[in-house]
């Protein structure tokens, strides 16, 4: 990608020990949210290090806009899916796959929907897109307004969009194509294809995922446009 200019991911990926495997553990922040197994935190502090972090990223490609509040999201059961995919990647490749804080609009689709669901972003709800049927999500979020959700439907009203830790692992960078429903196999790997699928489109590079918890819902972003 050359010159990534990205951001940690909320909750770091595992290393592994001296066993070989790679171990995941809740994160600690999640003991200070409701004890609910799905919950969405009161607001960050504007002066806590994620709000600055990520408000930074949002505002850079939308800097008229106005950020309402972030909030962490927490769903155990779709974590631990997450957590189990990004295992099973680690172990066979030898290393912790790569892990990318990314945006994410869910248009009509409450996000609501995909924080108590267990699949998350499950790319069997969305539309077909330049690189055929996955889950889309952009570096810039600036790409991602163009598909955040209006709170109850108003279009003079605040907007929603998710900023997501995603398994990008070992991605490819591909020409549109939208018969896609899965990324091309991998060279000298048997069986095994690519992690996501990568382009530029809107203004933003993007990342395609194809398949369930292969994206953790960190923060909801909540904004006025302008």
């Amino acid at each position: 990608m050359g010159n990534k200019q990205s951001f940690h991911a909320a909750d770091p990926p595992p290393t592994p020990p001296s066993t070989g495997r790679f171990q995941y553990h809740i994160p600690t922040s999640w003991f200070l949210l409701p004890r609910q197994p799905t919950s969405l935190a009161n607001p960050l502090p504007t002066n806590h290090k994620r709000y600055r972090e990520i408000s930074g990223f949002f505002l850079k490609t939308l800097p008229n806009s106005y950020i309402l509040s972030i909030q962490r999201v927490k769903n155990y059961e779709q974590y631990n899916l997450f957590a189990a995919k990004h295992e099973a990647l680690s172990h066979n490749e030898g290393r912790p796959v790569a892990l990318r804080m990314l945006f994410h609009g869910t248009q009509k689709t409450t996000p609501e929907a995909i924080i108590h669901s267990a699949a998350g972003f499950d790319p069997r709800w969305s539309h077909e897109g330049r690189w055929g049927l996955g889950a889309y999500f952009a570096v810039n979020a600036s790409y991602s307004d163009s598909y955040a959700h209006w709170i109850a439907g108003d279009p003079n009203g605040p907007k929603q969009m998710f900023c997501a830790m995603v398994i990008i692992g070992e991605s490819i960078d591909l020409s549109p194509n939208n018969a896609l429903r899965m990324p091309p196999p991998r060279p000298g790997k048997q069986g095994r294809c690519y992690d996501s699928v990568k382009g530029k489109t809107g203004g933003s590079e993007v990342y395609i995922t194809y398949e369930t918890n292969t994206a953790y819902p960190s923060f909801l972003i909540t904004y006025s446009p302008n």
